[in-house]
């Protein structure tokens, strides 16, 4: 298995669980289009997120230059204003940006042939929820949360919702209800089980 293979599944990590308790760049070197070669392993495809312009299915375990073309593009915009992650649909790379700033990066990356496509989620609540990461309390276990790269849904582990829900409300007016309806459409997605804490 390659080094850019082993960076592709820490990023996705990474993007999974941003945060727990306790202007565009230059034009990438990396192909963005690399389809996987006849013979290839077979990978896995996630269902993600839908709303209008979003990417239906991505792949994971990716290898060889699939792999370099994601870990590239995802390295020169990484930090970026509404960028979120870089996902392979099976033939390029795109980048996943908010759905409000898709059209400035439709107009910097165009021109580069860098595919674009809009998130499903709502950054007000992304941020809602960092910011009410704090105040959960996990007894001695570990709560996270972040976005969720694979599935392009915002992802909280190790609290329950009606928890999750007092603490949004409590940072922000409203922010409780904005937490429920992305609840039902499946873009913040809740699981209470019990993540240990490490010692």
């Amino acid at each position: 298995m390659s080094r850019a293979a082993d960076t592709w599944r820490s990023g996705v990590a990474l993007l999974a669980l941003v945060a727990s308790v306790g202007g565009c760049g230059a034009t990438v070197g990396q192909p963005a289009s690399a389809p996987l070669p006849p013979g290839s392993p077979p990978v896995e495809r996630v269902g993600r997120s839908q709303c209008p312009g979003a990417v239906e299915g991505v792949l994971t375990n990716l290898t060889g230059d699939a792999a370099d073309a994601v870990e590239e593009v995802g390295g020169t915009y990484h930090g970026t204003p509404g960028f979120l992650a870089v996902v392979f649909d099976g033939s390029k790379a795109i980048v996943v940006v908010e759905a409000a700033r898709l059209p400035d990066w439709l107009i910097e990356l165009g021109p580069a042939g860098i595919a674009v496509a809009p998130s499903c989620i709502d950054p007000t609540l992304l941020a809602g929820v960092k910011a009410a990461l704090p105040t959960l309390v996990a007894g001695d276990g570990t709560v996270s949360a972040g976005y969720n790269a694979l599935e392009d849904s915002i992802s909280v582990m190790g609290v329950d919702t009606d928890t999750l829900i007092d603490a949004l409300d409590a940072q922000q007016a409203g922010m409780g209800a904005r937490a429920r309806a992305a609840i039902e459409a499946g873009t913040l997605r809740v699981d209470g089980a019990k993540i240990p804490s490490v010692p």
